[in-house]
């Protein structure tokens, strides 16, 4: 039989460490993990909500320059001197080129401006920006034979006609077109936190701040990835065309993660220090006891 004599003895700091050590631990843990699990969440919806506000206000700009243009256009189709000039077949000559040669639309200047006849020939146009074909488009019957204006957006451009009306009847239209590269430019509402893509009814990307997302032409991934978060609406004029932000994963949560890095450091530290502790607890009585 092994006497008392014959115990190995035990330290006093060994004795509380393994007492008091793997509670605690544990205890720090769960609470740790507790704590990641609702931060986690909080940073998604915070992420969420930053998504949405940007997305929201991209919405609300590029409606604003579209509806700029629509109505810059309308005006045009009620300056007197355009109607004036499709009467004067013989003077408008010496006074429309020098005009047009001048017109710029505000918020688009690379836009192309033209005033056709009543059979939707060209008249005259704005010599700056690109040619752009309209001609085999469908705006021809509402805006000439209708007198209603007509517009259109998609992947190939914007596209905005208004009829020049004389005694009620349109005897001819003046349209603004804007090519895939002035679209793109339309559509950019300069830097901001998130990412934006702008997409058309067949997921064609009109418009990317960053191509790592997609580039301009090609077609967007609507299942998108795992790394990153996105929220999408459609304009209010074009349903067709949506507009998407989107962030990394890794970027809009990064407030989480320096949470977690705090919980872990945290954890070390409190180990440390109640490593600390039971080490000059057992010191002081093991002193008082001597």
């Amino acid at each position: 039989m092994q006497s008392d004599d014959d115990i190995a003895p035990v330290s006093f700091f060994t004795y509380l460490l393994v007492r008091v050590l793997p509670v605690t631990a544990a205890v720090l843990v769960a609470a740790a993990l507790f704590g990641l699990s609702v931060t986690h969440e909080l940073a998604k919806q915070k992420a969420d909500e930053s998504l949405l506000r940007q997305n929201r206000q991209t919405g609300t700009i590029i409606e604003f320059r579209i509806e700029n243009i629509l109505s810059q256009v309308k005006n045009l189709s009620d300056n007197a001197l355009l109607i004036n000039g499709l009467i004067d077949v013989e003077g408008r000559d010496d006074y429309l080129p020098p005009f047009f040669r001048e017109l710029r639309v505000a918020g688009a200047t690379g836009a192309r401006i033209e005033m056709t006849d009543y059979k939707g020939r060209l008249l005259f146009a704005n010599s700056m920006a690109q040619s752009f074909s309209a001609e085999n488009d469908g705006w021809r019957k509402p805006v000439l034979e209708k007198g209603k204006p007509w517009y259109r957006l998609n992947a190939e451009g914007l596209i905005v006609v208004e009829p020049l009306l004389y005694l009620g009847n349109a005897e001819g239209a003046i349209v603004v077109t804007l090519g895939m590269g002035d679209l793109a430019e339309l559509l950019d509402v300069g830097v901001q936190y998130n990412e934006t893509l702008v997409i058309d009814g067949t997921n064609q990307v009109l418009f990317t701040s960053n191509t790592e997302f997609g580039a301009i032409g090609s077609v967007y991934d609507t299942a998108g990835r795992d790394d990153w978060r996105v929220i999408a609406s459609p304009l209010v004029r074009n349903p067709d065309i949506r507009v998407l932000t989107l962030q990394w994963e890794s970027v809009a949560l990064a407030t989480q993660q320096w949470i977690q890095n705090f919980l872990v450091v945290g954890i070390v530290i409190a180990l440390g220090v109640l490593v600390g502790a039971v080490a000059l607890a057992a010191y002081l009585v093991k002193r008082d006891v001597f």
